[in-house]
């Protein structure tokens, strides 16, 4: 049976030249042959390059810095939104899985001029432990990561600590879940040789 669901999904990394971007095709793949779902559109569709002129070495200067560091975060909040608005206004998909890097305040807005349309995140750490761990007032953009993520339908995160870290006591189990990274055993088994067990350096 062909499912009628229209899937948006929002990252940057589908393009990316890092590991994200093998999880990314991936996903793409499995979601696009789920028998509930019609289409699997990607969201931007073409890669997303850093710059690497001088102007870019000043940046990174600057991003070290707690008061820059606050404008880059809203900056990157900006990015790519009035087109995202666009492509679903365009393609009115019926949900948006979203790979969150550090622009969840997009959630929020997504979330007041679609009021239908479903929102699930992909949550695999925090930008405030990452990109932004030298923020200016960390504590005030936590409580923003944590209010921005209780308006989404539905939140995937890779392990119950970061959950616990993010959502705190605003953690709701039929929308916080907790999808594990993981191996298949079947395909990759712990070394035994030498005595060699799971969790031993070089196993």
């Amino acid at each position: 049976m062909q499912g009628n669901l229209k899937l948006l999904y929002y990252t940057t990394a589908y393009h990316a030249t890092h590991g994200g971007s093998t999880h990314s095709t991936h996903f793409v793949e499995a979601a696009r042959k789920h028998p509930l779902i019609k289409e699997v559109l990607i969201f931007p569709n073409t890669a997303v390059t850093a710059t690497t002129n001088v102007g870019s070495k000043l940046r990174i200067a600057l991003r070290s810095i707690p008061l820059f560091q606050m404008f880059f975060f809203y900056r990157r909040n900006t990015f790519k939104l009035v087109e995202l608005v666009s492509v679903i206004k365009r393609d009115n998909p019926d949900a948006i899985l979203i790979r969150l890097d550090s622009n969840f305040l997009q959630l929020e807005k997504l979330r007041d001029k679609f009021p239908k349309l479903l929102i699930a995140t992909e949550v695999n750490a925090s930008p405030f432990d990452e990109t932004f761990k030298n923020v200016l007032f960390p504590s005030l953009f936590r409580k923003k990561e944590r209010k921005h993520l209780s308006r989404t339908d539905c939140n995937f995160f890779v392990s119950d600590y970061l959950r616990n870290r993010i959502m705190g006591d605003v953690v709701t189990p039929h929308r916080d879940f907790v999808v594990h990274n993981g191996v298949d055993i079947n395909k990759f088994k712990p070394n035994l040789r030498n005595g060699l067990t799971r969790g031993t350096p070089g196993g």
